[in-house]
């Protein structure tokens, strides 16, 4: 399905990104014409070169804005757009150096004007009393975000019209996902930074009170994005989960505690594009052995209640064994032994002879995690 933008060629005259690329535009040529006079020297024709560059980069903003305009689909458009973003953020990193002063001819403006302090000055309203090389980098900002915020409605027209590419649609969930996560493990911080200082002070109830009621707040709050679907590809988990099945994934617990034998979404750390689904066999910290007896893992004891069938030997190790067959165990296929770090897991397919997992692609980290499979359908 194609779209046509506008049944008048001039149409781009009105938008506020082009009047404000255009301004840019003029503000370059007239900041450029101030470096020093053109000769012979190395100095001068670094400079004449910078200045060549940087108006183009200008003109380029602009005119892919009006190319954009003129294509007949809003894909097309939204990659016009794409060019001007470059082109953009190409001047504004020459007004970087130019307010580092890495370029000798071009005297560094009076005043403290370090890069720090320039990122955190407003572009908007533009103070026309700031040096013509920090106004220019200003506008490059507010034009970064106008460019941004028109990209992303032409992304969410495509959506809507069905007509976003595949690519686009991955880098667009992938994109909601980080920010999910993002979210997610700084609320987590937050609420354990809090338990920490409340949990001496109130006793036992009274931090198990908090915690519960913290807890819930915190999962209604974030339940329309906690949980998504996955689609289950290839014989590695079976005969738990076949290919087709559709599995839910819930994205809070797995940053609080994940716990050996639950089945995780994870990314390969080899290709963060790649999504696998395992079953957590080793925790951080654990010696895991596989052999044609099943799976053993050995820990250090610490006191605490440990698992079903655990041994506690002399040395201060405490191992438990799970034997072929069991879901831990699996099937034997061929030995393997790792001692995970102290921020590791080990994850491995149930069908252990068709499956690609941390025997291949190493251990996993919570940085890794999605999600815990909570429910599964047929295809």
């Amino acid at each position: 399905m194609t779209l046509k933008q506008s049944t008048n060629p001039y149409g781009y005259k009105e938008l506020l990104v082009y009047k404000k690329a255009e301004t840019l535009q003029s503000d370059c040529a007239r900041f450029t014409s101030h470096f020093p006079p053109f000769s012979n020297s190395a100095h001068s024709k670094t400079l004449s070169a910078l200045a060549d560059q940087m108006d183009r980069s200008a003109r380029s903003v602009k005119q892919n804005i009006v190319e954009g305009w003129k294509r007949n689909s809003t894909k097309e458009y939204h990659q016009f757009l794409g060019f001007s973003l470059g082109a953009n953020a190409e001047l504004e990193e020459d007004c970087n150096d130019i307010l580092k002063g890495i370029y000798k001819g071009i005297e560094r403006e009076k005043g403290d004007w370090e890069m720090e302090g320039v990122e955190k000055l407003p572009f908007y309203p533009l103070d026309t009393r700031l040096p013509p090389s920090v106004q220019l980098k200003l506008r490059c900002k507010e034009l970064n975000m106008l460019l941004d915020k028109l990209q992303k409605s032409l992304v969410d027209k495509m959506s809507a019209d069905h007509t976003l590419g595949q690519r686009e649609m991955q880098q667009q969930a992938l994109g909601r996902e980080a920010a999910n996560d993002a979210w997610i493990r700084k609320e987590r911080e937050k609420w354990e930074r809090e338990e920490r200082e409340k949990g001496e002070k109130k006793g036992e109830r009274g931090f198990v009170k908090v915690s519960l009621t913290t807890v819930l707040a915190f999962a209604i709050l974030t339940l329309p994005f906690i949980f998504r679907p996955y689609v289950v590809t290839g014989g590695s988990m079976e005969p738990a989960y076949h290919e087709g099945q559709v599995v839910w994934a819930e994205k809070l617990t797995p940053h609080f505690h994940v716990w050996r034998g639950e089945v995780l979404v994870i990314r390969n750390p080899h290709d963060k594009r790649v999504v696998e689904i395992k079953r957590v066999i080793g925790l951080p910290g654990e010696l895991v052995e596989m052999g044609s007896e099943g799976v053993t893992v050995i820990r250090e004891c610490k006191g605490e209640k440990g698992e079903k069938g655990e041994e506690r030997g002399e040395t201060g190790e405490c191992s438990v064994s799970f034997p072929t067959g069991t879901i831990i165990g699996g099937e034997f296929n061929g030995t393997f032994r790792i001692k995970l770090g102290p921020e590791d897991y080990l994850v491995l397919g149930d069908n252990r002879s068709k499956s690609s997992d941390s025997r291949t692609f190493g251990a996993v980290q919570k940085s890794d995690i999605i999600g815990s499979v909570v429910r599964h359908f047929a295809q």
